[in-house]
């Protein structure tokens, strides 16, 4: 996490974990490519959903025209009584 920040050098970083330069940085660009992954995978995910929801709701829109076109020839038809 402190090589991303990078609040201190890489080889700094290398003295106080005793861990080798090259394996930090290894490390650092494995992290950064999971964070960006992870980004672009929401966004994928939140069109995904959101194109759902809009098929969704163009079906419903259609099933609701289809009802009120039919009440609508209907109506004539019925007699309403009050109970």
């Amino acid at each position: 996490m402190e090589a991303i920040l990078e609040d201190e050098a890489i080889a700094e970083l290398s003295l106080k974990f005793g861990v080798h330069a090259s394996v930090i940085n290894h490390w650092k660009r494995e992290a950064l490519s999971g964070i960006e992954w992870s980004f672009s995978s929401k966004e994928k995910s939140i069109k995904d959903d959101y194109d759902s929801v809009v098929k969704n709701l163009h079906t419903k829109i259609g099933e609701l025209t289809v009802e009120k076109d039919f009440l609508e020839r209907s109506a004539p038809h019925v007699i309403w009584t009050s109970s």
